[in-house]
This record gives C-alpha cells, sequence and structure tokens, in this order.
C-alpha cells in the first residue's frame, strides 16, 4: 500500500482504529507518471517539466495535500486520563475568528483558510476534537461571545491586560512584527514618538488596539476591518495604521495600495498569536500545548511558506558572479539609503526641536517665546504704519478646579479646545498663543478704534461660555480678559504686556467672564497687590498677624455670651492692612489656609484661656474662607486643635457665607456632616445679601443666622428693611435657627431688635474688635458690674 494514500484517507474518514504496522523502503513509497509505451518522447518531456518545479512548491504542494507528513503522524501526545476523560466531554468546542485577518485567518469562497486554520486542522487530528468555528461573525462579534459564553476559543489573538482578565492563553505558536504604515509621501518615521499627535488608524478590539490604549496617549481613529483602517490612510483620512506586518502587507498587496509603505517598527520586541481560552477550561489550555508542541519545526515551516510565499521565476539562474555583483549594489544602494534616512532624520529632529521651542505642545499654539517675537514685529510695522494695536491678555477662571476636580489630562484636553476655538475665532491677520497654564494672548491688528478691540473681547469671551465636551463630561468655564492699546497705553512690548495682564487680573477681582480696559489706575492696584503678596509671604512667620475678638452678646440681658475672631495684619512699612485688602490675595495665592489654621489655634486657645478664668459659659465663632472649607485638612484640623485645648464642639461656631456653597463642591455635604458630627455650630453669614440663601438653609442644616449690617443701618427708619428683618427673624425661629444681628451702632437699633426678638447682637454699640487683653478687661468690668448690682 502506499502510505501517502492510506495516510490520506485514514485522516478522511476517521479511521482511528488503524495504524502503521511500518515503512519498508520509503523510496518505494514514490508515485509515478505512467505514459504508454509508444510515447517516450512524451515521458522525457514530463520528466524534465517536473525536474523543473522549485522544492518549495513541491513542499507547499505536500502540504496542501499532506497536512501532516506521514512520519510525524506517528508522535504520541501524552495525555492524562484527566485530559482524556475532559476531551470525551468537550469534543465539541466553538471558536470565535476573524473573518478578516489574512493571512492567519480569514473566509474566502466560503471557507475558512489560512496559517491557524492549518494548525486547527492538525490539532483536531492529533487530539480527537472537533474545534469548529461559529460563522457569521465579525471579529468584533466573536470577541463579544467570549462574555456572552457563546464562544469557547479564540485561535488567533495577541495578548492584552484586558483580555488577561477574561481568557487563558497557550504558548505562541505563530511570531510577527507590530509595524507602522504610513503613505509614501510622509516624512521619516522612526517610531511612535513620531507620530503621537497624528491620527493614527487601527482594527476595533485587535491587539494593536489594545496596545495603543494601555501604553501610549495617541490620537486613534478605530475601524471595524484591517482593510478599512488601511484605505483610510491609503485615502488621506488618518496618517498612520499601526498593525502586524503579514497581515497589513497581505492586504496592502490584495487591495493594491500602491501609496502606502511601512514606514517602522513599532517597538523591538516580537508580537505573538495564541489560542486564548475561557477562563474555566484551564484543561483545555493545556491540552492545545501538547498539540502546539507535537508539530515539528518543519511542518510549522511548511505552514508558513504556504501562506507567506513569494513570487519566484524559476527561470532566473543565477551566477556566482551576478550574486557578487548584486551584493555589492545591495551595499551600496543600503549605504546610500542609510546616509539618506540619516539626513532626513537629522531634518526632522531639526524641524520637531525648532517646533518644540516655539510652539506650546499641549495646544499647538505659538508659545510665549514666538508670539512675543510676533508681537515685537506687529508693534514695528504699527509704528510705521501709524496703526493701532490691541493686545488682549485671557485667563481662563478657576482652571485650578478643573485640574483638581477631574484630572491633569483632562485639563489638558480643555486648553487644546479652548486654542482651536479661540484660533477660529479670529481674524487671518490677528495672532494668538499659549503662554503657559490657562493664560492665552491675543494681538489685534489693524485696530481703527479700541471699541474693535472691545467686539473681539466680546466674541472671544462668549465662545468660551459654550460648553466643552471632554470625555463625556460637560464642562463650563468662563474666561477673564484685559486689554491694553498701542499707542494709547504703551509703546513697548514690555509695557502692553504688563498693562494687559494688570486688566487680567482686575477683570477676574471685579467680576469674572468680563473685559477690562487698561487705565492709569489699574496699574497702581496691580502694584499694590504685588506689594502686599510679597510681603504676606513672610508675614506669619515675622508674627505679624494677631487675631481680634467681638463680642456677641445676648439681646434680653446685653450679656457677653460669645466672640467672633478676626484677623488683622500690622506691617512695619505698610502699617495696617485692611482685611478687605488681604483676604482675597491670601485665597489666590494659597495662604488662606495657613492663615485660617492660624486663627483657630488662637481663639482657641485664648477662649480656653477665658472659659478657666470665668464660669460663665462662652463661644467663639470663627470665619472660614470658601478655599479653607474645600480644603481635605480642615476636618483633621479642627478635630485636633478641639482635642489639644479640651474643648467641646459645641463651644465653637463656623461662619460660613453663600461662597462656600455657591460653588456646590461634590464634599460640601460631607464636610458640613462631618463638622456637626462633631458638634460644632454652624452659623450662615451675610443672610440676604446671595442669591440662594432660601434654597441652602432648606438644603443644609444652620444653627445660627447672621443678617448682614447692609439690613440693619436704617432700619429705624426704613419699613422695607423692618419688614424683611422681622420675616427673617421670624423664618429663622421656624426653622429651629437663633438669629444674629451685626453692625449695631445705637439704642434705637438695639431696642427695635430687641422688641423683634433677634437672640444675638453684635457691633460698636457693646465693643469694637480689640485684643484679647482688653477684651479681658471688658469681661472683668462685666462681671464685677454684676456681681455689684
Amino acid at each position: 500500500s502506499f502510505l501517502g494514500a492510506g495516510h490520506y484517507y485514514r485522516n478522511k474518514y476517521l479511521l482511528t482504529n488503524l495504524k502503521y504496522a511500518a515503512v519498508y523502503d520509503k523510496e518505494s513509497a514514490n508515485e509515478s507518471i505512467a505514459i504508454r509505451k509508444n510515447a517516450p518522447e512524451l515521458a522525457s518531456i514530463i520528466q524534465r517539466a517536473l525536474n523543473a518545479i522549485p522544492e518549495r512548491e513541491m513542499q507547499a504542494l505536500r502540504a496542501k495535500w499532506l497536512p501532516v507528513d506521514y512520519m510525524e503522524s506517528l508522535v504520541e501526545i501524552h495525555l492524562t486520563q484527566r485530559e482524556q476523560a475532559w476531551i470525551k466531554a468537550h469534543r465539541n468546542i466553538r471558536l470565535g475568528i476573524d473573518p478578516e485577518f489574512a493571512p492567519f485567518e480569514f473566509i474566502e469562497d466560503g471557507r475558512y483558510q489560512g496559517m491557524t486554520s492549518d494548525y486547527i486542522k492538525l490539532l483536531n487530528q492529533r487530539l480527537n476534537l472537533n474545534m469548529s468555528i461559529i460563522p457569521d461573525l465579525s471579529w468584533e462579534q466573536a470577541v463579544q461571545g467570549v462574555d456572552d459564553g457563546t464562544i469557547d476559543v479564540l485561535p488567533a489573538v495577541g495578548k492584552t491586560i484586558e483580555r488577561q482578565t477574561k481568557l487563558n492563553y497557550t504558548a505562541p505558536y505563530l511570531q510577527f512584527h507590530r509595524v507602522i504604515i504610513t503613505r509614501s509621501d510622509t516624512p521619516f518615521i522612526a517610531g511612535l514618538d513620531d507620530i503621537d499627535h497624528l491620527p493614527i488608524a487601527v482594527q476595533q478590539d485587535s491587539s494593536h488596539h489594545g496596545f495603543l490604549r494601555e501604553q501610549t496617549h495617541a490620537s486613534l481613529a478605530v475601524f471595524k476591518t484591517q482593510q478599512e483602517a488601511l484605505m483610510a490612510v491609503s485615502g488621506g483620512h488618518a496618517d498612520a495604521f499601526v498593525g502586524n506586518v503579514a497581515s497589513a502587507t497581505y492586504w496592502i498587496r490584495k487591495l493594491n495600495l500602491t501609496n502606502l509603505k511601512i514606514a517602522a517598527p513599532v517597538t523591538t520586541d516580537v508580537q505573538s498569536l495564541h489560542f486564548a481560552v475561557r477562563k474555566d477550561w484551564p484543561e483545555l489550555v493545556s491540552i492545545l500545548q501538547k498539540g502546539l508542541d507535537s508539530i515539528s519545526p518543519r511542518q510549522q515551516k511548511l505552514i508558513s511558506e504556504k501562506w507567506l510565499t513569494v513570487d519566484y521565476d524559476p527561470q532566473v539562474d543565477y551566477s556566482l558572479i551576478g550574486k557578487i555583483i548584486a551584493a555589492c549594489s545591495l551595499l551600496v544602494i543600503m549605504v546610500f539609503i542609510w546616509n539618506l534616512m540619516l539626513k532626513r532624520q537629522v531634518k526632522l529632529r531639526t524641524s520637531q526641536l525648532d517646533y518644540s521651542a516655539n510652539y506650546d505642545k499641549t495646544s499647538g499654539l505659538p508659545n510665549r517665546f514666538l508670539i512675543m517675537d510676533r508681537l515685537q514685529q506687529f508693534l514695528t510695522d504699527a509704528k510705521r504704519r501709524h496703526d493701532k494695536l490691541a493686545l488682549l491678555s485671557i485667563d481662563i477662571d478657576d482652571f485650578k478646579k478643573i485640574n483638581d476636580g477631574f484630572d491633569h489630562q483632562t485639563g489638558d484636553l480643555l486648553i487644546k479646545q479652548v486654542s482651536q476655538r479661540l484660533k477660529k475665532n479670529l481674524r487671518e491677520s490677528d495672532s494668538i498663543g499659549h503662554l503657559g497654564a490657562d493664560h492665552f494672548l491675543v494681538v489685534q491688528n489693524h485696530l481703527s478704534e479700541a471699541s474693535d478691540a472691545a467686539l473681539l473681547s466680546e466674541k472671544l469671551l462668549a465662545c468660551l461660555k459654550q460648553s466643552f465636551n471632554i470625555n463625556n463630561h460637560e464642562i463650563t468655564i468662563s474666561a477673564s480678559l484685559g486689554i491694553s492699546v498701542y499707542p494709547d497705553d504703551g509703546d513697548t512690548v514690555e509695557k502692553l504686556l504688563k498693562h494687559a495682564n494688570a486688566a487680567t487680573h482686575h477683570s477676574k477681582n471685579r467680576i469674572q467672564g468680563a473685559y477690562t480696559f487698561y487705565t492709569k489706575n489699574l496699574i497702581q492696584n496691580v502694584e499694590r497687590r504685588l506689594e502686599l503678596d510679597r510681603h504676606m509671604r513672610s508675614a506669619l512667620e515675622r508674627e505679624e498677624f494677631v487675631v481680634f475678638y467681638q463680642p456677641k452678646v445676648e439681646a434680653k440681658t446685653r450679656k457677653i455670651v460669645s466672640f467672633e475672631a478676626l484677623i488683622r495684619w500690622f506691617n512695619p512699612e505698610l502699617g495696617p492692612v485692611s482685611p478687605i485688602e488681604f483676604i482675597p490675595i491670601a485665597e489666590k495665592n494659597g495662604l488662606i489656609e495657613s492663615l485660617g489654621a492660624f486663627v483657630i489655634e488662637q481663639a482657641l486657645a485664648q477662649l480656653t484661656v477665658w472659659q478657666q478664668r470665668y464660669t460663665t459659659p462662652l463661644s467663639m465663632a470663627i470665619n472660614l474662607s470658601p478655599v479653607q472649607f474645600r480644603s481635605s485638612d480642615l476636618i483633621p484640623l479642627v478635630e485636633s486643635a478641639l482635642l489639644k485645648h479640651g474643648l467641646s464642639g459645641r463651644n465653637i461656631e463656623f461662619e460660613i457665607t453663600e461662597g462656600v456653597l455657591l460653588a456646590d463642591y461634590p464634599n460640601v455635604k460631607n464636610t458640613l456632616k462631618h463638622l456637626e458630627s462633631l458638634g460644632v455650630n454652624l452659623s450662615m453669614d451675610d443672610f440676604g445679601t446671595g442669591y440662594s440663601s432660601m434654597s441652602y438653609l432648606r438644603k443644609y442644616k444652620f444653627d445660627l443666622l447672621k443678617i448682614d449690617g447692609e439690613f440693619i443701618n436704617d432700619i429705624v427708619r426704613d419699613d422695607s428693611d423692618q419688614k424683611l428683618v422681622s420675616a427673617t427673624i421670624a423664618m429663622a425661629h421656624g426653622l429651629g435657627m437663633k438669629v444674629v444681628a451685626e453692625r449695631i451702632e445705637t439704642e434705637e437699633q438695639y431696642t427695635w431688635l430687641n422688641n423683634a426678638n433677634c437672640d444675638y447682637l453684635q457691633g460698636w454699640l457693646f465693643s469694637k474688635a480689640a485684643s484679647a487683653e482688653e477684651i479681658t478687661a471688658l469681661l472683668d468690668e462685666q462681671l464685677n458690674l454684676k456681681q455689684t448690682g
């Protein structure tokens, strides 16, 4: 019997009860072509034709019709009893394949083909399995099938971090390089770093898709199939494609995409394909691995050459001299190409360095160096033509909240979108630059009137008020803008920038989301703020800050029952500095938390002294800045101070303005609950001056309500103020809150408020804010008067 034919039919009809006894003579197993005796010439012609067939093509024919060499079929695979029992119970295994992953696996003419299909045939024969594909599934559906439990094995996949949570893998059985494909006219590319700012095409749910998502921050254009991704690059809809070299070159040839080239490898690592098995079938991983290990290197080579073959012309007969000439020519060409590549790379790197030196990476706009250089050129031209120009300095309001509330990547994406939106609303003659962080600069050329700058400013601020969609988050921002005009506000770059920035700072402090023209008074205000900022940074260490205390009295008895702690600053050079001036600066420069901690420590220490000195119960009210209130250090600070001074939370009252609640930060509610759990009293300060006080009283629990002094000034004469204050007191009492009125300066005001059932009063009628020593003397006097009476 001819062993080749016997082996073919044994496999075709699954005659597993037959085996080969022996091979007597390998040469005798050859087949021949029989020709009739009277045609010797035909026999000679056919013999020469057979001899001309290259060995590679003969091997491919053997691989096609004898997929398992008959000697290799004798290899035994040692399966454990448990593995044999598992196969018996799970013989039918559902495969999920990529129907367009040629040459590894694909569907053509309704048949499953490719390198992986040959491996599956071998494994089915050797392991007595029935691994078969689930037809009519896209690759996306096949991957989803693993999650749904309708797919058992993915036979040709690469590893990704996400997939390893769902699948177990065999060792790699196919390996390839992951490469970057670009158009032929694309400049030299050395790696992913050269295209991380360009849109990169990739096949959805492929291992390359997972690699790019997990290892890079590249901008991805995702396509359902590899063909679509490659055609997108060819058609200019994407700038590069990332995939494996075998599959990519296969489709480039098949689709005749002659304008594409392999630009560079993605990494030096070799990428691998594995059989990936559902997590709850670890036995199958071991079984498949044993089957893969039984496939000889020769058989692996035959499979590879069958699907990765190249065109070959057997009539070309290279002589030794021809080979030497070709090798030398190749060497010369390689040296030429190498030099050309080096020159192109140096040119590209020089261009990249020039770009990096002049453009901001986050926004893509000219950086400080380039925009200042352009401003100087525009200023020179304006002087020559006797034209005006405007410089617009733009700051995003509260940009730090974006980074704190989301993350820095979201902040960078926001800056990019802001840059694009601003640029879109400018004329071609105007120029824009990104000075860093949230600061932009716009140069408006050919200005007829200053009102032209106002119109542009309104346009830019309006376009920024429209929400931004970033990572499925709707983010709304505002910006503050300052304007300086040449020649009115300066004739040098430095002066114009200084004055535009001064106007921006004024806009931020006055009303965010607005624009301001520079005036001489503005620069004086800015210089004052800068001077205060400079002195403030070391004032706490120099003990220039002190805490004063203003008493609160019980309305019915006029007896001191509480104090409000108020910080004061006395600087040797500046003299007394009002809190109205330095508190906003401290909130901007980050010193407010240190000042707040100083006030809490000083106030609680002084309250402890007074409680030990007097038997009368006393409490302390402390103001909380919105910045301080949002700090994660606030609760630990309060807990530590109470414990240190042995005070109860009921002795402390924190005054909170609507500014604390207005921003509606996520942790506001939790912070209020923490303070409430400590027994601390909460007071809403400046009630009636905001927009949403009533809603906050309904939403949050407060113990006290403090009526702003604005409603007290004319309360004796103004009927409207009287009605408002009366209604506020009644409402607060109805909600279980006590009421404090401030800025009481006359007996008439006291009488009216006392008759209106106000609980506590505060103002100059009883005492101004004073030092601890002066308040101690006042307390001694009050107690002595009481004892005497």
